[in-house]
């Protein structure tokens, strides 16, 4: 957490997953790794967004580690699409914590009844639904387009 929190350097979190396993493996081998854990596309997702984003002022609230973002960025263009972005890197919260949430809401001037929240992470959705903020638990691009009709945010 304290890496996602912006509190620690990835080499600093890395290298001590290293030294607390003995993993054969270099730093840099370690993050290559990680980086190509990125790659993962979820068929039909980007379509939704484009069509969300078209009626909709979107944001995205991402775990991340701050130096993960330049590459995240370079690999997935889509992420311009986005109106807004905040991590949790620079907010010093993740998105479990439910106090991150009105602090991005202030900063688009927006209420918890006025917004829609979809995450993967259903720990995520349930810190977001205790503040008041409606949301999706994310399983397919099929069940969002789904739940996004019923919600009457797609046609």
């Amino acid at each position: 957490m304290q890496v996602l929190r912006g509190e620690i350097s990835e080499d600093s979190y890395l290298g001590g997953i290293l030294e607390r396993t003995g993993w054969d493996l270099g730093l840099a081998s370690l993050k290559r790794m990680v980086r190509d854990n990125f790659h993962v596309r979820i068929e039909g997702s980007l379509d939704i967004l484009r069509e969300v984003a078209k009626a909709y002022h979107v944001a995205v609230l991402s775990d991340h580690v701050r130096e993960w973002v330049p590459y995240i960025r370079s690999i997935h263009p889509f992420l311009d699409i986005f109106d807004d972005r905040f991590y949790s890197f620079e907010l010093g919260k993740t998105k479990s914590d439910p106090t991150v949430f009105p602090v991005v809401l202030r900063s688009l001037g927006y209420q918890p009844q006025e917004c829609l929240f979809i995450d993967d992470r259903i720990q995520n959705v349930r810190s977001a639904e205790s503040i008041g903020l409606p949301s999706i638990h994310f399983r397919d691009a099929r069940q969002l387009r789904t739940d996004l009709e019923r919600r009457q945010v797609l046609l």
